[in-house]
């Protein structure tokens, strides 16, 4: 759902909710998914599925971040971030 969403928000800003897990903290990044940035994807950023006891909506953990990519330049903590949700996020 994630990269489906980045598909849609080529070169333009994408607002995702995060969760850092080590300070326990919600915060707002604004991530602009693009193909120039040099890597493989419009994130740069590898985001896995995961279910969360006690958690009732889906979460994504980001779990590894380019260097110089957009999840980077957005502020995306590899382990530590897990994206909550998005204005333009519809969970199914």
């Amino acid at each position: 759902m994630v990269a489906e969403m980045a598909k849609n928000h080529v070169d333009r800003p994408m607002k995702l909710g995060l969760y850092n897990a080590r300070w326990g903290r919600e915060k707002e990044a604004t991530i602009i998914p693009s193909h120039g940035w040099g890597g493989r994807t419009l994130l740069g950023a590898s985001i896995r599925f995961c279910r969360v006891d006690g958690v009732r909506d889906r979460m994504w953990r980001v779990m590894e971040v380019q260097p110089e990519s957009p999840a980077f330049l957005a502020g995306l903590i590899p382990y530590r971030d897990w994206v909550v949700g998005s204005p333009d996020l519809v969970l199914s």
